[in-house]
């Protein structure tokens, strides 16, 4: 392996040094910082109050959407418990009936699948 020797830097490879600075801010959040809002009033000063009720109008949305979201899901939870209770009644019911008319294997076959759904119900995760 060949190693290179150390050049020495003469002045005509000497390139002059330029220092650079940068700054950037980051932010995240709903409303602007307020220093970015007092800037943007200067251009137009209705802009702070447009910005406010412009959020206070999603928030409103976005609260009232919760809320629907909420009772479409408290209705389909007692939609689904009556209806889970009115097909259990109606195998109780059958299973009663099946027995009733001496269709003893029909009773036996209905009465052990609606106890089935009934203990999947009940332990459903």
């Amino acid at each position: 392996m060949k190693r290179n020797k150390p050049q020495t830097v003469n002045e005509i490879d000497q390139a002059s040094a330029k220092i650079y600075s940068q700054a950037s801010l980051s932010y995240s959040g709903p409303l602007p910082l307020p220093q970015i809002l007092q800037g943007y009033k200067e251009i137009d000063s209705s802009f702070p109050e447009r910005v406010f009720s412009d959020f206070e109008k999603n928030e409103q949305h976005i609260r009232d959407q919760e809320r629907k979201s909420l009772e479409i899901s408290a209705r389909n939870t007692t939609m689904g418990q009556i209806m889970a209770f009115i097909i259990i009644m109606t195998g109780l019911i059958s299973t009663v009936a099946l027995a009733y008319f001496d269709k003893d294997a029909a009773a036996v076959g209905l009465a052990l699948g609606t106890i089935a759904m009934i203990f999947k119900g009940a332990f459903k995760k």
